[in-house]
Formats: C-alpha cells, structure tokens, sequence
C-alpha cells in the first residue's frame, strides 16, 4: 500500500517525481540563500525539499488535507519552510508577501486552474520578481506566443512580463502520467508593467472583447465584444493606424495597448 493518499482529480494532481526536472525548475529560478519562495499545490514535496535545500524561505499553499496531515508533515519542524492549507486562486498572496516583488513564484500549477493562478498572480499589483512555473505545454506556449500568434492569455500576461518556454517535461515525470506533456515557463516580471495596475480589471476585459470572435476580422470582433458598430469599431482601428481586416491574434502587445489607451480616452 503507498505511503502516499491517491491523486485527486478535482485538484488536478499530477505529482512531479523526476528529480532531473525538479532540478532543473530550481535552477531557472536562480535562488539564492534568504530568497522568499512561493509554491503553488506542493503535493508531495519533491520540489519543496528542493526549494528548502537551497536554503530559501518556502512558503507553499496546498489546498488538499490529506497531503497536508500525509506527506507534508515532514516540513513541520523545518525552519524555512511553511506550509498553508488553502485554495491558491483565492488565497490573499498579500497576507504573506506585503512587499511587491518580495518573492518568487516556483511551482508545477495544477493543470486544471495552473493559467488561472498564474494570470492572478503575474498581473497583481503584488506580483513576483520572478515565475518559473510548469502548464500544461500547449497553455505554456500560448502564454509565450509571439506577435502573430497571440491570444487573450498571451497578450495580458506579456503585459505584465517578459514570457519565455525553458524546456519541455514529458508525461512519464509525473504520478499519474497526464494524457498530454508539460512545459516550464520562465516570466520576469516588469517593475512597470505596460498597462497600470489600477487599470487591469478594465483591460482585462477590453482585451477579453477584442477575442470574443477570433478568427473574425479584428473589427468585427471589438464590434462584438464592445457592443459598438462596425463603423464604430473600424474608426478606432484606423485611428491607431492599424488594418482593420487584421485577425485580432495579429496584433502586439503594444497594439492592444495602444487600442486600449484609445478606449479609455472616450474615443468610441
């Protein structure tokens, strides 16, 4: 019988238990005796110890109690490592890291929710200097796409930090093997981000209508995920000199800002 509770598939567990992978996710972090680390789903602690044997203060947030009560409790009586038992995509970051940029993110994200952590995250005003973060490989590498290829996730994240693919994990690192690979992100986060904070919730949701129909032509979608006439919607394209018969995966990041700006200036 194993020492370990059975994966839950409402977490999304997959357990990282290749200790060259684990290894190397440590390294592209860079960390440094004294660093402040956050882990997001620890599962097992195979990363964790890693994390700790770099003598870096751990904080690591895990929503399943049988992980916490089982296996984790080895990290009880270790100094630099802090264990907390709640749901990542709700729990405030700031109730630990009270300074922006105090910290690093380094975590294989939960499969089912990793993109949805992450953009929290990378787009909070208390975000981390640095991510090294494992996705599924598809989500990983729409998250690093370049101009020409972007999407809604793309887009918003690069926003907020420059996103690079390190390397690819295949299933047979983890418990259970998933039915499809992984891939490692690499994020360093902006001290400025190109779009203020303050207005994340708005572009968010301006960028999000610019998606709503994809592989339509970009005005036709702001169109309809604006609500405003085509007319409407082609007049702010051309003020921004951009072809308004473009896809809106086409468009740069800075475009989509220089849009946005546009926007919020009353210009629809």
């Amino acid at each position: 019988m194993s020492k370990y509770p059975r994966p839950k598939k409402r977490y999304g567990q997959n357990f990282l238990h290749n200790k060259r992978i684990i290894y190397r996710i440590v390294n592209e972090a860079n960390i440094s005796p004294g660093d402040s680390i956050l882990e997001i789903g620890p599962g097992r602690g195979h990363l964790t110890e890693a994390l700790a044997s770099k003598k870096a203060k751990v904080v690591a947030i895990e929503a399943d109690k049988d992980l916490i009560d089982g296996p984790l409790q080895r990290f009880n009586d270790i100094e630099n490592v802090r264990i907390i038992q709640a749901d990542a995509a709700k729990f405030p970051i700031g109730q630990i890291y009270t300074i922006s940029r105090s910290y690093k993110l380094v975590a294989n994200l939960p499969f089912n929710v990793g993109s949805h952590i992450l953009r929290n995250l990378i787009c909070s005003e208390n975000r981390p200097s640095v991510a090294v973060v494992m996705l599924q490989k598809e989500v990983a590498r729409n998250v690093a796409a370049p101009s020409g290829r972007m999407g809604l996730l793309s887009v918003i994240i690069q926003t907020y930090s420059k996103a690079k693919v390190v390397f690819s994990v295949p299933p047979s690192a983890f418990t259970p093997a998933p039915k499809v690979s992984a891939a490692v992100l690499l994020l360093e986060t902006y001290e400025q981000p190109l779009v203020d904070g303050r207005q994340y919730r708005q572009f968010f949701e301006f960028t999000a209508a610019g998606f709503s129909s994809p592989r339509k032509q970009i005005h036709n979608s702001l169109s309809t995920g604006l609500s405003v006439s085509s007319t409407t919607s082609k007049n702010l394209l051309k003020d921004c000199g951009i072809d308004y018969s473009r896809r809106p995966g086409t468009l740069s990041v800075r475009e989509w800002i220089e849009l946005f700006s546009y926007y919020v200036q009353g210009r629809l």
